[in-house]
């Protein structure tokens, strides 16, 4: 059994398909990450980041890199109720 050589056309046809299908990928990945920054967004204001990290199966360091720049965190500052005196 003897193959077809290969032509440059038939090449740059599959560079071609091969780029447009990594260009799809690409797409969806970018989606899924937005999936996951607005999921940590939701867990982050009652969830630690170690515990985000133990669920994802990173290092904590990790995960803070990697969403923090993508979140707006803010702090609630409340006022704390007088003492009673006795």
């Amino acid at each position: 059994m003897t193959e077809t050589p290969t032509t440059k056309a038939d090449l740059l046809d599959q560079l071609a398909a091969v780029y447009e299908r990594r260009q799809q990928l690409d797409a969806e990945r970018a989606k899924v990450f937005d999936q996951e920054v607005q999921l940590v967004a939701a867990l982050r204001p009652n969830t630690p980041w170690q515990e985000i990290a133990d669920r994802l199966g990173r290092k904590k360091q990790n995960v803070i890199v990697t969403y923090r720049p993508r979140l707006e965190e803010t702090r609630t500052v409340r006022v704390r109720p007088p003492k009673e005196t006795p």
